[in-house]
Parts: structure tokens; C-alpha cells; sequence
């Protein structure tokens, strides 16, 4: 068979359950397909392809020559995978002039979880008996509820551990972290967030499944301080489900093979942190006088958990940033007008006095009088809190989001300036 007009025809956009280069495939038979460029003749079309899946072991999956036009969602049918491992596939086509394309680029997937072996972390909370009644603001105010049913808290849970890196970080040549957390939670390594998600894992039936992320990692030093944030999401905010609580299992990959470990258990430590309050509609109170602490008030509890499936989803993140366009003093302190409405937040940048307390509000709509009118909020506080360090500082929250176009700045000492406020455009990636 030879090769004559296919041969500046290659594959393109190679895909795996409809992502590039997935690092979460949960089920046996997950599903490939490809596009072409679009400089093809009007007249060419696909009569067959041939898809080649291997491993570090070697082929897993050879279709043969398959005559048909499917260029989609094509189901793989080789031999079972292993978990936590990485595969590489390929495909070429047969056209109508006659002869086959040259194979594409090599395309990656890595699977996850496989099977209930496989998860070998625990779900994990905080024991602490003290509740947050819905409704309260006051910062560091906690109300004791002496009835068995856990009440409706504000604020954030910090879950912590240090480890140390079995080999040299320059031996390791992959870094996993398989993250959940309900309602919402955030990763941090050495202080630092792992990843641009925010506001995960999605909503689901929590009572059915939860989902989980895999988040690469890029370690700088073999000392790890791991924490993990959770704050209370839709999971407690709309149903009630009880305190937040969050599972995380890390894998350390060496150039031997060998593979180390990190799971969440009752080893791990409840720590301090900078997140006072949380709500996803309400808003977020964050004290940057606070940083991340190894330092352990309590061991961890382990809880009672949920049905993981991995996250398909294209995440939410930043995608956009917008300047405002105008800004009027009015009573209570200052209108930003960023000229459109978004959803997500915004981020501060300035310098303030140590222990200043600047509030954020957000809303649709104005007065005629130039005043916030947050009347489309509904119950909705949407009011974004900031306890400043004394620094020159970045910040924006991760456990809330608004839809807005008007924000109100109260507490901030002096004349704020445009460029003290930056709008951040949170959705999903399309």
C-alpha cells in the first residue's frame, strides 16, 4: 500500500475523553479522537484509521486498520490498565486519494484511581466542637451550640503535615496530588497554592459521588509542608451536608521507580490560617496578619466520607482580567465601575496600615445618587473582606464568587486609586 497524497495529512488536536493530555482517567475504556487541519481539500475524507496505545512497558492497544470515517469519541479496547500510570497513543488515516497519512504527534494520558484499592488516603476533618451560627459576621466571635447537630460555620479549616522527600527532588520525575474537599477546598505546598482551580470540586449529589482533581507538582524543596484549605462551598451552605472535610493523596514518582505516599489521615494536624469566614454567596474574610502554620492545634479527625470520581470538567479559574473604568466617593467610601458585568471578584493591590479592615461589596446596580444598590443580590451579602499586614500586598479571595459591575471600598485609609482594584473574570474554560 502506498503512500502518495495522505502524506502531508496528519492528525491533529489528539484527545482523550475529550481533553489534552488528561491526567485523570478513572474508567477502562476511555474514548479518543482527532481533527484535521482545515487547509484540506473540500473532497478529502477519512476511509480508516489506526490508533497505537503504549505504556513504559510497551504496545497496549494496536486497532489495526479500521475502515470508517469515526474521528470521535473512538473506545479504546486493549488490554486493563494500571493506576497511576502514564500511556502514550497515536493515529494515522487512510484517505479517499488512496494512501495512508504519517502517524501524528505522540499524544499522553495518565490514569487515576482504577479500582477502591487504589484510594489509600482518609477523609479528614477537624474535632473541634465549636460552631459558627448562620448569619454571623463578627471576625473571631464563635457561638457555642450545646445540641448534637453541627450548625452552619464560617470559618475556614486548615488541615496540615510536613514530610520529607525520600530521595533528592531532582530524582523525582513526577508529582501527583489527587485532591478533593467538600465543600470547596485549596492546596498549598510550602505555603505556595497548588494550581489555578478555584471554587472546586463542581457541585454534584454529594449522597452519589464527589469529585476529585489531579494537580501536578513542582517541588523545590525535599522538606514539604503540605496544607489543604477547605471552606464550606454549596456542600454546606445549601444542603447541610456538616462540617467540611477533605481527602488528599500525593504520589512522589523517582527515576527508579520507586514511588513514595502523602495521604491524609488522623496524623495530619488542624492549623491556623488566614481565612476568618467564608461563604460562596456571602463572601470571605481574610486576615493577612495570619500565615499558613504547620504549627497543630489538634490532631485530625477522620470522618466519614464520599464516593470519589475523578473531575472531567474543564476547570473554573481566572480567565480575565478587567480594569475599572470610573470611580465617585459616595457616604460609606468609594464606587469602582468596571463597565460590564462579570462573575468573580476582585483583587486588591496596596499598601495599608497594619490591622486596616477593608470591605469589599459588590452589586448589578447603582442609584441614581451614585449609591450601591444590591438589590439583584437577593439575600446574597457579597461583601469581600480584607485585614491588611502592613505590606505591600496582592490579594483576592478563593472560597467565594459575585456577579457584579459595581464594587463599594469602605475602611481603606486615604483616597483609593483606580489601579488599586483589578477585576478578576472567574468561569469555566471553555
Amino acid at each position: 500500500m502506498t503512500v502518495v497524497d495522505n502524506l502531508t495529512i496528519v492528525p491533529i488536536n489528539l484527545r482523550c475523553e475529550l481533553q489534552q493530555a488528561p491526567l485523570w482517567i478513572d474508567i477502562p475504556n476511555p474514548r479518543f479522537s482527532w481533527s484535521f487541519s482545515r487547509n484540506l481539500s473540500p473532497s478529502w475524507r477519512q476511509e480508516a484509521y489506526q490508533i497505537e496505545v503504549t505504556s513504559k512497558e510497551g504496545l497496549c492497544w494496536d486497532s489495526g486498520e479500521v475502515y470508517g470515517k469515526e474521528s470521535f469519541s473512538i473506545t479504546y479496547q486493549g488490554e486493563d490498565f494500571n493506576p497511576f500510570s502514564l500511556y502514550q497513543w497515536r493515529v494515522r488515516v487512510k484517505g479517499n486519494s488512496g494512501g495512508w497519512s504519517k502517524w501524528s504527534e505522540s499524544a499522553s494520558f495518565e490514569t487515576a484511581m482504577l479500582s477502591e484499592s487504589d484510594f489509600l488516603a482518609k477523609w479528614i476533618s477537624t474535632p473541634a466542637p465549636v460552631w459558627y451560627k448562620a448569619g454571623q459576621w463578627e471576625s473571631g466571635v464563635p457561638h457555642q451550640q450545646t445540641s448534637e447537630e453541627e450548625g452552619l460555620h464560617s470559618w475556614g479549616i486548615y488541615l496540615s503535615t510536613t514530610i520529607e522527600t525520600t530521595q533528592s527532588i531532582a530524582k523525582i520525575t513526577r508529582g501527583r496530588a489527587y485532591v478533593s474537599g467538600v465543600g470547596l477546598y485549596q492546596l498549598y505546598v510550602n505555603q505556595e497554592k497548588v494550581g489555578e482551580r478555584l471554587l472546586t470540586p463542581s457541585q454534584t449529589d454529594y449522597r452519589e459521588r464527589v469529585l476529585y482533581d489531579v494537580l501536578p507538582l513542582n517541588l523545590e524543596s525535599g522538606e514539604l509542608s503540605i496544607t489543604l484549605f477547605l471552606g464550606n462551598g454549596r456542600h454546606i451552605a445549601l444542603y447541610g451536608f456538616g462540617k467540611p472535610r477533605g481527602y488528599v493523596q500525593i504520589l512522589l514518582e523517582y527515576d527508579n521507580g520507586e514511588q513514595q505516599w502523602i495521604c491524609s489521615d488522623s496524623s495530619w494536624q488542624v492549623t491556623s490560617g488566614p481565612i476568618q469566614e467564608n461563604s460562596l454567596f456571602n463572601g470571605e474574610v481574610y486576615d493577612s496578619r495570619i500565615a499558613l502554620s504547620g504549627e497543630g492545634e489538634a490532631r485530625a479527625e477522620e470522618v466519614t466520607g464520599y464516593k470519589l470520581h475523578a473531575a472531567y470538567e474543564p476547570p473554573i479559574k481566572i480567565n480575565k482580567e478587567i480594569a475599572p473604568v470610573g470611580m465617585w466617593q459616595v457616604k460609606d467610601g468609594f464606587i469602582y465601575d468596571f463597565g460590564q458585568n462579570f462573575s468573580g471578584f476582585v483583587a486588591f493591590q496596596g499598601q495599608q496600615p497594619a490591622g486596616t479592615k477593608i470591605t469589599f461589596r459588590f452589586a448589578e446596580n447603582v442609584n441614581d445618587d451614585g449609591e450601591l444598590n444590591p438589590s439583584s443580590n437577593r439575600k446574597a451579602e457579597a461583601t469581600d473582606t480584607l485585614i491588611c499586614n502592613g505590606m505591600d500586598q496582592r490579594w483576592h479571595p478563593v472560597s467565594t464568587y459575585h456577579g457584579f459591575r459595581y464594587v463599594e471600598v469602605s475602611g481603606y485609609v486615604g483616597i483609593p486609586l483606580l489601579e488599586n482594584l483589578t477585576g478578576l473574570f472567574v468561569h469555566n474554560e471553555a
